[in-house]
């Protein structure tokens, strides 16, 4: 029994090798330009938004409800709201800049996800690195 269950074994993996060899798939690093290309799955947007408008979307949704938050402690000025704004625009523009706009809502999607799910995530910190 044991092998007849090992030759099994050796045979799928011969046929896994086989279907390897028979698939031919290079990837470009670089584009015309020298810029990174970066392979990502495709995110699904709302109404066919660009990735960049997807984010955006959702980080100022998200901001706006930091604002009702805060307003429960203290008042918030319009210039301190100028400033979470302007800071907006300056990471936002760093991420689509590096071509991540992709990357990040696929992240948050699965944050959300193990979220909704009872699965907690936060920050995590590197073994030996808590010291």
């Amino acid at each position: 029994m044991k092998c007849e269950s090992s030759i099994r074994s050796c045979e799928y993996c011969d046929r896994t090798l086989e279907i390897a060899d028979r698939c031919h798939l290079e990837f470009r690093h670089k584009d015309s330009q020298g810029k990174p290309i970066y392979h990502l799955p495709t995110f699904p947007t709302k109404n066919g938004a660009s990735l960049k408008d997807e984010i955006r979307r959702l980080v100022l949704e998200g901001l706006e409800s930091r604002f009702v938050e805060f307003k429960s402690g203290r008042t918030l000025t319009e210039e301190d709201k100028k400033k979470y704004f302007d800071r907006i625009d300056y990471e936002l523009g760093v991420i689509d800049g590096m071509g991540f706009n992709g990357y990040f809502l696929i992240v948050q999607d699965f944050i959300n996800w193990s979220k909704d799910h009872g699965i907690p995530v936060g920050p995590v910190v590197a073994p030996g690195l808590d010291r």
